[in-house]
């Protein structure tokens, strides 16, 4: 008997416990939905509006020309990103700005991250760009000296909403280009997807999904090793003359290649008389074969448009 009351006693003392944390959670998520409610429904513009006028407001930072050097003006965080309240002492101040202008010089020659994103397994796989690990600087990684990235995973931002709203605060308008790199590691992100990019919208962010580990590390190499490349570097490349126009279009078909347009260029010596070839003169061209000979023959002989299909009634003509 006394041993099912004591087991009485501590099965009613799970259940309290049980229920005082169901009790915080509950009121923790109402905290949320209270502060946050809107970017789930379709209210006012206006108060979408303020929301984005407050992240901008939160933190403002100024840039000194010249130097590179950031500067805070209102508000701070310590190492964790986290937000700390009240006006620091001058001391403080100076670790901060010292740690924060420390950060911001790496991140001109490697990829910096917060020293917690040692546990993150992206981390693994990053390994064709520098990285340095640094603390005061608000994010997760620094892949430019004015562009920064929060990573952010899906099952995580289910277990605790507020988490990313707080970050994204805590950035603020710090750097001109802000990335919230998001691992879709839930079967069902839609709805989750759909919030993270309304708060996006507001707070001025890019959102970039990957599905695995890996290709977030992809992301932030390519990040880091395009930040000081011109635009040009990164657009496609068409040049003007007649041979690389002319091979633009015949290696559309499928299995023509450089060198055929080559020899069917050498062969023909202008698309016009490529055009007019038959199956036969394309069989005769060093390289072709047959398959590619048929292939020329029907692309260029297939419509554009496809022709509509006859049905029952328009192949049977009536009796007259």
């Amino acid at each position: 008997m006394e041993d099912e009351g004591r087991v009485g006693r501590e099965e009613s003392g799970e259940t309290l416990l049980e229920r005082e944390n169901e009790t915080s959670v509950n009121a923790s998520t109402s905290e949320f939905a209270k502060n946050f409610a809107f970017l789930k429904s379709r209210q006012s513009f206006a108060q979408a509006s303020q929301f984005a006028a407050d992240l901008k407001g939160h933190t403002q930072f100024e840039e000194e020309e010249g130097s590179g050097n950031v500067l805070e003006s209102q508000g701070n965080q310590d190492g964790s990103g986290s937000v700390v309240d009240g006006n620091p002492s001058p001391s403080v101040a100076k670790v901060e700005s010292v740690a924060l202008e420390g950060a911001v010089a790496a991140a001109k020659r490697a990829l910096v991250a917060d020293p917690k994103q040692r546990a993150n397994p992206a981390m693994r796989f990053i390994r064709n760009v520098i990285t340095e690990f640094r603390v005061g600087f608000g994010a997760d990684f620094l892949v430019g000296p004015h562009s920064c990235v929060l990573f952010l995973s899906l099952q995580y931002h289910l277990l605790h909403p507020e988490y990313i709203y707080s970050r994204v605060k805590s950035v603020a308008s710090k750097y001109r280009l802000r990335i919230m790199l998001v691992l879709t590691d839930i079967p069902n992100p839609v709805n989750a997807l759909n919030e993270l990019s309304k708060l996006c919208l507001l707070a001025e962010y890019v959102m970039i999904c990957s599905a695995s580990f890996q290709e977030a590390a992809r992301y932030l190499e390519t990040y880091r090793a395009l930040e000081s490349k011109p635009p040009d570097s990164i657009m496609e490349r068409v040049e003007n003359d007649y041979l690389s126009r002319l091979s633009g279009v015949l290696k559309s078909v499928k299995g023509i290649n450089k060198r055929d347009v080559q020899a069917l260029a050498a062969t023909f010596h202008s698309l016009d008389k490529i055009l007019a070839a038959t199956e036969d003169e394309f069989k005769e061209v060093p390289g072709l074969g047959p398959t590619k000979a048929r292939r020329l023959r029907q692309a260029f002989n297939t419509p554009l448009q496809p022709l509509p299909k006859k049905t029952k009634t328009d192949q049977t003509t009536p009796n007259t």
